[in-house]
């Protein structure tokens, strides 16, 4: 399959797919141990752009419904220029590249927080914040 892109969508995924981290807090007794299921990936056109989204699949919502939890990690794409890499908290949108994120090359470095799995960017004004993290 093929997007207006150019190239195939799997090459595209490779190029773009999150680097992925989850903290994990020493001091939590007794550890719990999330479980990652998978990733997938959707590609759609919205208003003249294309979305490429991650979706990050995780065996239990922090609300403890026993529901999977999905979190997706979005690239707005302009042509093969990435324009926006989106993410979501709850029911809000965030955009990241206004803030100059932190980037390895193209591709989104990205950290999920412990039980909740909301996925977040480390943006070039708050480098260091996350060297605790593990």
């Amino acid at each position: 399959m093929k997007s207006k892109l150019g190239p195939e969508i799997s090459t595209l995924i490779e190029r773009l797919k999150p680097v992925a981290f989850v903290y994990n807090f020493k001091d939590e007794t007794p550890a719990r141990v999330d479980g990652f299921l998978d990733v997938s990936a959707t590609l759609k056109e919205v208003d003249g752009y294309e979305a490429l989204t991650f979706w990050f699949r995780w065996d239990h919502d922090w609300e403890g419904d026993d529901v999977e939890d999905w979190e997706p990690v979005t690239y707005i794409l302009d042509r093969e220029k990435v324009i926006d890499i989106q993410t979501r908290t709850h029911w809000r949108i965030i955009s990241w590249m206004s803030d100059n994120p932190v980037l390895d090359g193209e591709q989104a470095i990205i950290y999920f927080s412990k039980n909740g799995h909301a996925p977040y960017m480390q943006v070039q004004a708050n480098v260091g914040w996350l060297k605790t993290a593990n």
